[in-house]
């Protein structure tokens, strides 16, 4: 989520983040998108278990809205409700934060639903589409094409 940067003067004209505002996708819907994720390769039983008390540490609520406080950015938690305070110093995360409730679709990110082909296409026929040498309709069908070889 780029919200925090957009009260940053250093990265975006004064005032900019009075410009913004959130709405929904088609649908009614939100992308879900995952902060991050982590794994536990130890095999030893006295590992395992403190990584999991760290994972319960950096996600119990206190440092969930530390979290959100740094950051600017939603935590993973929709138990939690936000702070004022936080949402007093930043509207448009409360925008956000309410929309989310209201929600009828919630669509996957694509990273985490596309074939790595389908991906690896659009990363390469993006440039041409921006830069005018495909057609929207041309980027379509050939993201289409490579889509397919996955059946």
């Amino acid at each position: 989520m780029m919200v925090p940067d957009f009260k940053d003067t250093t990265k975006v004209e004064a005032g900019f983040y009075d410009k913004v505002a959130v709405a929904p996708f088609p649908g009614e819907g939100i992308i879900s998108v995952p902060q991050f994720g982590e794994m536990i390769g130890a095999k030893d039983k006295a590992k395992i278990e403190a990584a999991i008390n760290f994972e319960k540490f950096k996600t119990s609520m206190e440092n969930q809205i530390e979290y959100m406080k740094i950051t600017g950015n939603i935590y993973e938690s929709p138990k939690i409700p936000a702070p004022t305070n936080i949402i007093k110093d930043n509207p448009l995360l409360g925008d956000i934060i309410d929309l989310s409730s209201k929600i009828k679709t919630t669509y996957g990110e694509n990273q985490a639903l596309w074939y790595p082909n389908t991906l690896d296409a659009l990363s390469n026929l993006l440039p041409d589409l921006a830069f005018g040498k495909l057609t929207p309709e041309d980027m379509a069908n050939k993201i289409t094409e490579v889509a397919r070889k996955n059946k």
